[in-house]
């Protein structure tokens, strides 16, 4: 599972969990320690060891970069139609408690493993010591990709939190439901890679413009016109493809724009940015 990108993993997880009734000898779920709590945990998680490990991709790359990312964050993908899948066989034989027990143990493992191989470059490439916000923010080339990147997460969250419920509003069995957001991962894993290798070869912000007004139409034209399992699934699919753009492009997009020197800089301001489309999607779910 790439670290560049875990929501569609956390999102399984989620999912597979929350349909999850806890009786017996379990404790009783509260919004502190069921939903929210678990969000504030596992999005501290993926802050710590998504946001510094973005940056160092683009050091070992002249060239290709999109296609680098792609690839990096098509492991998302995987890692999440994985999950799906083994996740909701642990708790129909395991219960709760030890799902969520070899879950952290996977989840530790192979992110420890990530931690103790990747190399950085910054001695190499000489980063000037800067601040969070020491650069001209009022560039208008910067301003333009953070409102893109506001954009383009409403859009993100909406799908990726809300298919497995519209497959219960349409009459799906709760197991047909756990299947899309399986589907969703599948389709990232295939398109990411082909996502990059296309921003490089046509150009980044192109791609970028085009998949993201293709992802706009494919909700007008196959989502909210759907009223068959069939047809969503298909649409997990086919939007799966293209629905994470912004993690496949974000940062060979930022790298073109502010240059590799600042992009360490730039990142956080995208990551806060992508802030309020995020948490006020998770308000409804």
């Amino acid at each position: 599972m790439s670290s560049s990108e875990s929501l569609p993993s956390v999102k399984s997880v989620q999912s597979d969990f929350s349909t999850k009734e806890v009786t017996g000898d379990d404790t009783q779920s509260t919004p502190l320690d069921g939903g929210y709590g678990w969000g504030l945990c596992a999005g501290t998680g993926i802050g710590l060891i998504c946001i510094p490990s973005i940056a160092i991709l683009p050091q070992w790359f002249s060239k290709k970069i999109s296609l680098a990312n792609g690839i990096c964050s098509a492991g998302a993908g995987i890692g999440g139609l994985i999950i799906c899948f083994s996740t909701k066989g642990m708790l129909d034989s395991l219960g709760l408690a030890w799902s969520l027990r070899i879950t952290a143990a996977v989840a530790f493992s192979v992110n420890l493993t990530a931690m103790l191989l990747i190399r950085s470059r910054d001695n190499q490439i000489l980063l000037p010591a800067q601040g969070i916000f020491n650069f001209h923010l009022r560039s208008y080339h910067v301003l333009l990709l953070l409102g893109w990147s506001f954009v383009i997460m409403f859009g993100f969250i909406t799908l990726m939190f809300s298919l497995s419920n519209y497959a219960s509003t349409i009459g799906s069995s709760e197991r047909d439901a756990a299947m899309v957001p399986a589907m969703l991962n599948l389709g990232a894993a295939i398109g990411r890679p082909v996502i990059g290798f296309a921003s490089d070869y046509y150009g980044r912000v192109e791609v970028a413009g085009i998949l993201t007004f293709t992802c706009g139409v494919l909700v007008f034209v196959l989502w909210i016109p759907t009223t068959t399992y069939g047809m969503l699934l298909l649409f997990a699919v086919v939007g799966g493809t293209i629905l994470g753009i912004f993690w496949a492009v974000i940062c060979p997009l930022a790298t073109e724009v502010v240059g590799l020197k600042k992009l360490p800089a730039f990142l956080p301001i995208a990551w806060l940015s992508v802030v309020i489309p995020s948490a006020g999607k998770s308000r409804t779910i």
